[in-house]
């Protein structure tokens, strides 16, 4: 039995970053509302059916063109933090 990620709801955390991992998902729901993603929405994510991303920090107008290759940064050793808040996975079979 296969199981797929049909809605994915990340509200009202402190999530950072940009949204671009998100891209290429199969969601007809997504709820990033009130958390602390910036920059631009990708415009892969204009298919989502009901998409709800406000109380973030995006950038307005057209995204700029990704660079031709940038490499990921180092990883930074993090010490033990606490993390609050909650992810809500919705499965279909």
């Amino acid at each position: 039995m296969m199981l797929l990620i049909s809605r994915i709801y990340m509200q009202d955390n402190q999530f950072t970053s940009s949204l671009n991992v998100l891209v290429g998902l199969p969601l007809p729901t997504l709820s990033v509302a009130n958390n602390q993603f910036s920059g631009w929405i990708p415009k892969e994510l204009s298919s989502v059916q009901t998409f709800i991303y406000n109380g973030n920090s995006f950038s307005n107008g057209p995204a700029p063109p990704p660079p031709p290759y940038t490499p990921p940064p180092p990883a930074k050793a993090r010490g033990n933090r606490t993390h609050s808040g909650y992810l809500i996975l919705s499965l279909d079979s």
